[in-house]
């Protein structure tokens, strides 16, 4: 079997055919995004425990001092800016998500499509090909070369 040659361990040609199909590009770009939430997902709870144990914020007379809403508005103005960076990685993904799953559709849907067209191509030819037997075995007909349109009777005695 590919990619079960040891236990617990997956082979790297199973982690680059992913990435193939996914795109090279694509793929970096979501390990980057990957990356770049995890670390501020880890420095936004290192920021609350500095938030929470800080000296002056803990100190409650100076709660309505100028010094404490700045200390205040520092550490909230941060943690907001580590949301936002955790948040533009999600939402990219997202939507790198939906362009794939569009794309994907749109390739499978045509596809699908190419395939119906030849059988219906290939069903039109064998109907063709029956009614030129016909004609072959029986002589031909008011009725079958109206049937054929634009097909001549020279072309069906080989002329």
């Amino acid at each position: 079997m590919h990619g079960c040659s040891t236990i617990n361990q997956v082979s790297f040609s199973v982690y680059w055919l992913y990435v193939k199909s996914m795109g090279v590009v694509l793929s970096c770009c979501m390990l980057l995004f990957f990356i770049l939430f995890k670390v501020a997902n880890v420095y936004s709870s290192v920021w609350l425990s500095r938030w929470t144990s800080d000296p002056l914020l803990t100190n409650a007379s100076l709660t309505n001092t100028s010094q404490f809403a700045n200390r205040q508005n520092l550490f909230l103005g941060i943690y907001a800016a580590l949301g936002g960076i955790q948040g533009t990685p999600a939402i990219q993904t997202c939507l790198k998500y939906t362009q794939w799953t569009a794309r994907d559709a749109r390739d499978i849907l045509r596809g699908v499509m190419v395939s119906v067209v030849r059988r219906m191509n290939e069903i039109t030819l064998c109907r063709t090909r029956l009614v030129l037997g016909w004609v072959t075995v029986f002589g031909p007909s008011r009725y079958v070369t109206s049937q054929l349109g634009q097909l001549s009777l020279a072309s069906l005695h080989g002329r």
